[in-house]
């Protein structure tokens, strides 16, 4: 069967029901995507149960194959049909499907273009020569059959699905400042509507931190492992799927978001990368993350938005939705000048710091577990909440030796920045603990820095855990 088009399959009983016979449908294996994540669903089987009356001898089922225009590989799905009622003769089997892509227009495989993966020889060329093809004919799938794929700089392009079977891309030894793996940078997105998607699934990248010039004072942090980002003045959004990809090992980002992106990351983990899992900087995006870990053995590896540049009409706004994210450390959300729309559900900050920036923006936390640290002037502390909630969550306050620890240092207005109208700080159903560390640092929930008659901070079933100096501060 092809995308979108009406189809069924018939349950057929080897004679003439006598009774009414109850089956039930089940979903087997296959690659069809079965859900509304990433790429988003192919098809709905209709599962339940159907009841063959008797008399009969077969019975017709519809199935909804969604048309969506992802270039993707074919893909299969088998649909189990169980008998759970009924008297003889059984009515049990399966059905295999497949389901035809029509959008793509080529698949090629980086081996036919040259490209060794034996993790020395340098595949770039040929990996760019297989990415360009594959656009210039109107989009499709770049295969990476297993092997370790050495590279430089890869130009990724709208319309491309990179397909991941085993294949590692790992970056050449020696790169500089601007190097990133695969990047959308070279000839950014410019249209009036959004692009054709391009995809990465199934891919591991390896940045060779060892084998990198020196890092760890910020000289490589344009080296990201993907960045995706449009041309800054297009109307229209670059289209972007990252999907059960795994990235370590990095001198800079494991995935940046820049300007004019909408973006979906699902089932994907970041492992010792140097400035964050995600980094977001841009204006004008739209982020989904849904299933994002990070761990760090060496590197703490967590999760930033530094939104500085702009993206179309001049916004530094962003909408971003993360569901179930765990992080192993550092969690910076620093949004634009305002207008932001961030919600975010079940995330678990392992460590901190956690330090939020957001003016003229409305957040929502929820569902959540946060370690945060000693108020050191920069991190653990949330400055100029415009619209801020915390809800059905649990804070942890780890004491540092030294520091006067705050689960929140608020600052709705800071002496060195510009004032900032009113805001609201919202608490409901929150339980702040108090963690392991040194017992004779002083300990806050909430201080605030700055009192002013038109901030609001709301508490409701709010409790405190034993061990704070004071719950509420000063």
């Amino acid at each position: 069967m092809t995308e979108g088009q009406a189809t069924s399959f018939t349950v057929t009983a080897s004679q003439t029901l006598a009774s009414d016979v109850t089956l039930q449908l089940s979903a087997g294996s296959g690659t069809a995507r079965l859900d509304d994540r990433s790429t988003g669903r192919d098809l709905t089987i209709p599962t339940g149960t159907y009841v063959m009356k008797a008399g009969s001898k077969s019975l017709a089922i519809a199935i909804d194959v969604r048309n969506d225009d992802i270039r993707e590989l074919d893909e299969t799905q088998t649909i189990v049909v169980t008998q759970v009622g009924g008297s003889s003769p059984a009515v049990v089997g399966s059905v295999d499907l497949t389901i035809v892509d029509d959008d793509r227009r080529l698949i090629v495989n980086v081996r036919d273009e040259g490209a060794v993966g034996n993790g020395v020889t340098d595949d770039t060329a040929a990996i760019n020569r297989a990415n360009e093809k594959v656009f210039q004919a109107g989009g499709g799938v770049v295969r990476f059959p297993a092997g370790t794929y050495i590279v430089g700089k890869v130009y990724i392009r709208p319309g491309v699905t990179f397909h991941g079977e085993g294949g590692i891309i790992k970056r050449a030894p020696n790169q500089g400042f601007g190097t990133r793996s695969f990047t959308t940078d070279g000839d950014p997105y410019y249209g009036a509507g959004p692009s054709a998607p391009l995809v990465i699934e199934g891919l591991t990248f390896d940045g060779n931190r060892s084998q990198q010039p020196e890092y760890r004072n910020h000289q490589l942090e344009q080296a990201h492992l993907v960045m995706l980002t449009a041309h800054p003045q297009s109307p229209g959004k670059l289209r972007a799927f990252v999907d059960k990809s795994f990235f370590h090992d990095g001198v800079a980002d494991a995935i940046s978001i820049y300007v004019n992106v909408s973006v979906v990351i699902t089932d994907s983990i970041a492992s010792d990368v140097f400035r964050g899992g995600l980094v977001m900087t841009g204006g004008g995006s739209d982020i989904t993350v849904d299933h994002f870990t990070t761990t760090g053995a060496s590197l703490p590896t967590g999760m930033d938005a530094e939104i500085d540049g702009a993206g179309y009409g001049g916004s530094t706004a962003i909408k971003l939705r993360m569901n179930d994210i765990d992080l192993d450390s550092d969690f910076d959300l620093g949004l634009g000048a305002g207008g932001s729309d961030v919600v975010i559900d079940r995330l678990n900050l392992r460590r901190g710091p956690y330090y939020s920036y957001t003016p003229g923006s409305t957040v929502v936390i929820k569902n959540s577990t946060l370690h945060v640290g000693g108020a050191d002037g920069y991190n653990n502390r949330a400055l100029y909440p415009h619209d801020l909630t915390f809800e059905n969550s649990t804070i942890v306050v780890d004491p540092q030796a030294g520091a006067s620890v705050s689960a929140f240092d608020v600052w709705f207005d800071h002496p060195t920045l510009p004032t900032q109208p009113y805001g609201r700080l919202r608490f409901r159903n929150v339980a702040f603990v108090r963690g392991e560390g040194p017992t004779s640092s002083p300990s806050y929930g909430v201080y605030r820095r700055i009192v002013r008659s038109g901030d609001v901070i709301e508490y409701e079933n709010v409790t405190w855990g034993p061990g704070f100096t004071k719950q509420i501060g000063p």
